[in-house]
């Protein structure tokens, strides 16, 4: 499994006990943040600041892709994802680019623009077949071709209230969106968007950051060590176990490889659960890679 970083570093591990960090990746990526990080089962691709853009086949070796920035100008890259041969990018002002070719190629799609408008794309998460993007101003838009064409999705507005979404994901058959102030909705087509009090029972008021699926188990994570689990994106449990963990430190992202999960963020911290995000332990190992920098995504192929 490979992760993504703040700054200028990037470390990689087996199942989230022994990282190792990744020059490489400072290389290719200069002293600019990276933002998000996404793999399609081959390639891994990381976005960030400043417009830029690495690939890597093995998470060791990074190379910078100009082609990115060329696409999504000098705006901050927020979150990229993959529907299996696409990959899609989204970020600040409205911006979103996707390549079909692993990262190497990209193309600006005004269309994102005009149904997101100025805002910022916080994330994108693809089931499949329906791309969701979800941001600031409480915006969600949804592309069934790739990427290339995006309808404004209202009914999100609606069940988030006034809160920005901050990420998304899908088990394949339901998306997942959390947000600022603890707030959660679910869809089952990303046009119709249904608010769950639940989340925000277990979550608090505390802002969610992050929000994945390994296919039968949601996990999302957020500020002041918080999270919470669901087998359904309906019913959520706030898991202490996390916050010993990981302290009062903001977890910024959450990943699976199937069996795992791996959340990451502020100050070096990485804790990992191998039983559904009931019990988690926290990883020194990744605080030795990656110093006390903030780590901001995390992804595994």
């Amino acid at each position: 499994m490979s992760i993504r970083s703040m700054m200028m570093g990037l470390a990689s591990a087996i199942l989230g006990s022994s990282w190792t960090s990744r020059a490489s990746f400072t290389t290719a990526f200069g002293s600019n943040s990276g933002n998000a990080v996404c793999s399609n089962g081959s390639i891994f691709v990381a976005v960030g600041d400043s417009g830029q853009c690495a690939t890597s086949s093995d998470g060791i070796t990074w190379t910078s892709r100009a082609s990115f920035t060329t696409a999504f100008g000098s705006n901050t890259a927020r979150a990229v994802c993959s529907n299996g041969s696409i990959f899609v990018a989204v970020g600040d002002s409205g911006q979103c680019a996707t390549s079909s070719d692993g990262g190497v190629a990209w193309t600006s799609q005004a269309s994102f623009t005009t149904a997101f408008g100025s805002n910022s794309g916080n994330a994108v998460c693809s089931n499949g077949s329906i791309i969701v993007a979800v941001g600031a101003s409480v915006k969600c838009a949804t592309s069934s071709d790739g990427g290339v064409t995006w309808t404004s999705r209202a009914s999100f507005t609606t069940a988030f209230g006034s809160n920005s979404g901050n990420a998304v994901c899908s088990n394949g058959s339901i998306f997942v969106a959390v947000g600022d102030s603890g707030q959660c909705a679910t869809s089952s087509d990303g046009i119709t968007w249904t608010s769950r009090a639940s989340f925000t029972t277990a979550f608090g008021s505390n802002t969610a950051r992050a929000v994945c699926s390994n296919g039968s188990i949601f996990v999302a994570v957020g500020d002041s060590g918080q999270c919470a689990t669901s087998s359904d994106g309906i019913t959520w449990t706030s898991r202490a176990s996390f916050t010993t963990a990981f302290g009062s430190n903001t977890a910024r992202a959450v990943c699976s490889n199937g069996s795992i999960f791996v959340a990451v963020g502020a100050s070096g911290k990485c804790a990992t659960s191998s039983d559904g995000g009931v019990t988690w332990t926290s990883q020194a190992s990744f605080t030795t890679a990656f110093g006390s920098n903030t780590a901001r995504a995390v992804c595994s192929n």
